[in-house]
């Protein structure tokens, strides 16, 4: 088992953390079906995960890693995006209370961890990880930037977002989010670990949701999570 892969089984058994809770009225109820499960990669951040929904902030994030006041006019590198979905039991009914975790690359390709090194160079306006918890129809929703593909022990990494949704009553899924388009497609290609995934595989690729008009609008993609107990 690799490195990679062993990391998943590891941080399956983390107790859940502190998060907070934003829920979106009009998120759409998703037909259930199965969460690909994924490694956790090199770069999960632990202990420095804290309640977090948007990662565009006002300000640099304390040395301490204490979250920092997010706002809608900050400038964060990157295209802005909202992700959002929802979380389901092994019933297939919404999930309340499920603490949700997002961490990822910069629009520079980079992690903020010790291990992925050019930390002096990390973008002090954007929070690289976050975490909420399910509302009572199962809701969750962070805004964040679409990350730059990036390379790590020789291995070429398409632009991805890494997940984990943990609950006291049926366990904890990592799994990880890619975007669909032809911009993303060849780095998928290049990208050995997502190519040695199982067939399944084309279910982590999301696509945004079709614009509610034709004023621009900040993209949004929903990545449904489905516990199986």
């Amino acid at each position: 088992m690799s490195p990679l892969h062993r990391r998943h089984f590891l941080l399956g058994s983390l107790a859940v953390g502190a998060c907070g809770l934003t829920p979106r009225a009009d998120a759409a109820a998703p037909d259930c079906g199965l969460s690909v499960p994924t490694g956790a990669g090199p770069f999960y951040p632990g202990e420095a995960l804290r309640a977090r929904s948007d990662l565009i902030l006002s300000g640099p994030t304390a040395g301490d890693k204490q979250p920092a006041v997010a706002t809608a006019d900050a400038g964060a590198v990157g295209a802005i995006i909202e992700l959002s979905g929802v979380v389901r039991g092994p019933d297939c009914q919404p999930l309340a209370d499920a603490a949700v975790e997002i961490w990822q690359a910069d629009a520079a390709g980079r992690y903020k961890h010790d291990r992925a090194g050019q930390q002096d160079a990390l973008d002090p306006h954007f929070g690289y990880f976050g975490c909420v918890r399910s509302d009572a129809h199962g809701r969750y929703r962070f805004r964040t930037i679409v990350p730059k593909r990036y390379r790590f022990a020789g291995v070429l990494r398409a632009p991805h977002i890494h997940f984990r949704v943990a609950h006291r009553d049926h366990g904890a899924l990592i799994t990880e989010m890619y975007f669909a388009g032809p911009e993303h497609d060849a780095a998928r290609a290049r990208d050995r670990v997502f190519q040695g995934r199982a067939a399944a595989r084309e279910q982590l690729i999301i696509a945004p949701s079709p614009a509610p008009s034709a004023v621009a609008a900040t993209p949004r993609y929903q990545f449904d999570l489905a516990l199986t107990g």
